[in-house]
């Protein structure tokens, strides 16, 4: 069983840990009015917080009290977290302060000198907060109250975005949210609830709950980047009464306005769900939000109006755009030309572009490369690749967007193509970046080309880059596909000389490969060197690397491994 924290406090400075609070209510939703028929009613009252329902004790923990009694019969593992619905969460084993002997332990478990606790159980040894943690004085049974404290160290920021994540789990499954928030005792703050939500950015009424949690709190003043977020979250989920309901409570009290952008995702969102009158409307009354009408609110809603086919408003629009003052950027041409081509009319996208070019407003890109663009947007990808012949038969040089999309697309079917056309461009100029070569690498890795792949890698070397481990390990894996060990192994020593260190994804391909062709010695080897570097290897590789060198006779080497994965997981 892993041991988790149940008790944590998320405030970065030192302080006093806050009172619990109860929680407020999910506020009933109101039949509203329109969105924005006319100015923003700021008479809404916001509903009053209702009384904590349940009184936490300071030694309690979270997790509802129905999840953490006993059963009465034996159940399965996998069961027992459904015992209070499909979406409750398991019990949370909780760390506390063995009386033994004073170090860190499960519940149930005494760790001092192996002797069996009352139930008969063999202790278990944990030094499972070694590791650079605080700890405060003791608490009430025992109990530890650990401090996360974003530090430049990487487990002080393990175990913050291990709180955020555990926090994330529990708005998302849990039922009663509220009350097991509340047992958790956290320090709220604006960040600590915008990476909740923004982990949460699929499940809208949990997002609300945990939001209207969290506004219950005295300590805790929404930002406005908390309240864009849920708003977006609220408005890609198409619940638009209780956006306009949030928007209003927040506004009245809290005095934040939607940015430029948040409002922009709201004009898109309608118009993704096909809403496009109210798109209009949110536009139009975009004052009303304290929001001028600027260029993401105008390209917002040019791609709404293309989206659901309507050309000549968008047309419209775009004369509006001109005659205001407003000048187009790539993102007003692509959306246009995207789904000028989508619709296959492609005479209409060049005339739209000609047109725009003859009254003196020409695109960032060249109008060919956003046709490119647009037609492998669409699906065309014939007749983009064809396109492209072509201007290289003109001697005109793509832009490296254009070619890396171009390449993308294309390298899933045809590599050799886009070998011969990296080469061509390089020819005439083009000076690829990191995604070329990110994307190209890979690409002919995979199948096959490894001569071509260290051209690449050597090309990428000379332009004055450091390779890094994406770059460098599909090539590792195409060598030990093809069985040259020897040239691999030798490879990945230049690379940990030259390159970028090589991380645990690295390891791990490496290890797995040298186990599938009977090399376990090697793979003994990496897994020394990565513990030695302060890579925790998964699992599987422990298991892979210790039956094969049993099966093959090397019993000593197999029991250090062994050793070595009791040591690295502290159990």
């Amino acid at each position: 069983m892993a041991a988790r924290l149940a008790i944590v406090r998320g405030s970065v400075g030192k302080g006093k840990l806050g009172s619990v609070l109860g929680f407020n209510r999910l506020i009933q939703t109101v039949p509203q009015s329109p969105p924005l028929s006319g100015s923003i009613d700021f008479g809404v009252q916001s509903p009053q917080p209702v009384l904590p329902e349940f009184s936490s004790p300071s030694f309690s923990f979270g997790g509802s009290m129905e999840l953490m009694a006993v059963p009465k019969r034996k159940v399965s593992p996998h069961k027992r977290g459904i015992r209070n619905g499909p979406k409750a969460l398991k019990p949370i084993p909780v760390i506390v302060l063995c009386k033994g002997c004073g170090r860190v332990r499960l519940p149930h478990f005494f760790c001092c000198g192996g002797k069996p606790n009352q139930d008969g159980k063999k202790s278990t040894n944990l030094n499972l907060l070694d590791l650079r943690r605080k700890l405060y004085n003791n608490k009430p049974n025992g109990l530890f109250y650990v401090e996360f404290t974003p530090a430049s160290t990487a487990s002080a920021r393990d175990e913050y975005f291990a709180v955020i994540h555990h926090v994330s789990n529990i708005v998302r499954r849990d039922f009663y949210l509220e009350r097991t928030l509340n047992k958790l005792r956290i320090h709220v703050t604006p960040e600590l609830v915008f990476r909740v939500l923004r982990a949460c950015s699929t499940a809208p009424t949990p997002s609300l709950r945990f939001f209207n949690w969290a506004r219950s709190h005295p300590t805790y003043t929404p930002t406005s980047l908390e309240f864009e977020q849920i708003v977006t979250t609220l408005a890609h989920a198409n619940n638009y009464q209780t956006m306009w309901s949030l928007i209003r409570q927040v506004t009245l009290h809290h005095r934040l306005s939607l940015s430029p952008a948040a409002v922009a995702t709201l004009i898109d969102a309608y118009g993704h769900h096909r809403h496009i009158d109210q798109a209009v409307e949110v536009f139009n009354k975009a004052a009303i939000l304290n929001c001028p009408q600027t260029l993401p609110l105008y390209n917002a809603l040019l791609k709404s109006l293309c989206h659901n086919r309507l050309f000549h408003g968008a047309y419209a629009l775009l004369r509006r755009m001109l005659r205001k003052g407003v000048h187009p950027d790539k993102t007003t041409y692509a959306v246009l030309v995207n789904a000028w081509c989508s619709s296959g009319k492609l005479r209409e996208a060049k005339l739209f572009l000609r047109e725009m070019s003859e009254k003196g407003f020409n695109p960032p890109l060249r109008g060919r490369d956003l046709l490119v663009e647009g037609l492998l947007n669409a699906g065309y990808v014939e007749s983009a690749k064809g396109m492209v012949r072509k201007m290289i038969k003109e001697g005109i040089v793509p832009d490296v967007g254009t070619f890396n999309a171009v390449v993308e697309t294309v390298c899933k079917e045809d590599v050799q193509f886009c070998v011969d056309l990296y080469h061509e461009v390089c020819a005439l100029g083009m000076v690829p970046d990191v995604n070329t070569y990110k994307i190209l690498i890979p690409a002919v890795s995979k199948s096959g080309f490894i001569d071509e792949a260290f051209r690449l890698l050597n090309n990428f070397v000379e332009d004055g880059n450091r390779p890094f481990p994406s770059l460098y390990a599909p090539v590792i894996k195409a060598l030990c596909r093809r069985g040259q060990f020897d040239d691999a192994f030798c490879f990945f020593g230049d690379m940990k000389a030259k390159a970028h260190p090589p991380n645990r994804p690295l390891y791990t391909m490496l290890i797995t490969m040298c186990g599938r062709a009977g090399k376990f010695v090697e793979a003994a080897n990496y897994l020394f060197e990565m513990t030695e570097m302060g890579l925790v290897p998964i699992s599987r590789c422990f298991d892979m690397v210790t039956d094969g060198l049993k099966n093959s006779g090397k019993h000593d080497l197999a029991s250090r491994v062994q050793q070595l994965e009791v040591s690295s997981r502290g159990v």
